[in-house]
C-alpha cells in the first residue's frame, strides 16, 4: 500500500472553513480526483486551484466532523473504466459552498504512490480513502457530500455477499486465483492486518483499503 502525506487545504478551503462558519452555511464535498502528476516539492500547494495530470474523478461517499480540528472524506477510485496503469501521485478534494461554486479544497501527495492496476475481468481493484483533514474549528461547520455518491460503499458490500468460508494461511504463502475456493474468504495473517484471497482486502495503516477481486 502507498503512504501519503498530510492533506494540504488551499487557500479556497481555508477561505471556504471561514465563510461557512461566519455565514452558518454548510460545505458539500462533491468530488475527489487521483493524478500521476508528481508535484516537485517546490510547488504551492495551498495556491492551487486544480489538479495537472487527472486520470480519475469520483463522488465521495462520506464526509464527516471526527474532532473539532479534523474532517473525514471518504471517496472510492475504482479500475473499471481505467485503460493503462498509473501510479496515484496527487488527490484533490473539491467542495463548495451553498450558493458558490466548486472549488479545490485539499490536496494529498504520495510519498509511495499505490498503483492503479489496469481493468481486468478476472481481477477488479479498487482504493477506498478516508482522507483526515486539519481545519481549525471544525465541529462549527456543517458539512455533507454529493447523495449520487454515499452508494459506493454498499455497493462494495453487496460484492462480498457471496462469502460463506474463511480459510487462514501463513503471510508467506499465497494461494493463485485459479485456485481459490468459491464463496470462501481466504484471511492472511501479517503485521499490518492484510486479508487476502478470493477477494484481497489490503488495509492501509493511514489512508483507508484496496480491495482486489
Amino acid at each position: 500500500m502507498g503512504l501519503y502525506k498530510a492533506a494540504v487545504v488551499t487557500n479556497a478551503g481555508n477561505s471556504m472553513v471561514t465563510q461557512s462558519i461566519a455565514e452558518k452555511k454548510p460545505i458539500t464535498f462533491t468530488k475527489a480526483e487521483t493524478s500521476n502528476y508528481p508535484y516537485p516539492p517546490e510547488t504551492d500547494i495551498q495556491g492551487m486551484t486544480e489538479l495537472q495530470g487527472v486520470v480519475q474523478s469520483s463522488i465521495p461517499s462520506e464526509a464527516k466532523v471526527v474532532s473539532d480540528m479534523v474532517l473525514q472524506v471518504t471517496a472510492r477510485f475504482g479500475n473499471e473504466n481505467v485503460d493503462s496503469q498509473y501510479l496515484i501521485e496527487t488527490i484533490g478534494i473539491y467542495a463548495r459552498l451553498e450558493g458558490d461554486n466548486e472549488k479545490l479544497f485539499a490536496v494529498i501527495q504520495a510519498d509511495t504512490p499505490d498503483q492503479m492496476p489496469a481493468k481486468s475481468p478476472v481481477s477488479p481493484s479498487a482504493f477506498i480513502y478516508n482522507f483526515m483533514i486539519a481545519v481549525n474549528q471544525a465541529d462549527e461547520i456543517t458539512i455533507t457530500v454529493d447523495p449520487s455518491g454515499t452508494a459506493t460503499i454498499q455497493d462494495i458490500i453487496d460484492l462480498k455477499k457471496n462469502k460463506s468460508n474463511i480459510i487462514v494461511i501463513p503471510k508467506d504463502e499465497d494461494i493463485p486465483v485459479e485456485d481459490r475456493e468459491p464463496k470462501t474468504w481466504y484471511l492472511k495473517v501479517t503485521d499490518q492486518q492484510t486479508v487476502g484471497g478470493g477477494d484481497e482486502i489490503k488495509v492501509s495503516p493511514n489512508m483507508g483499503l484496496k480491495i482486489l477481486n
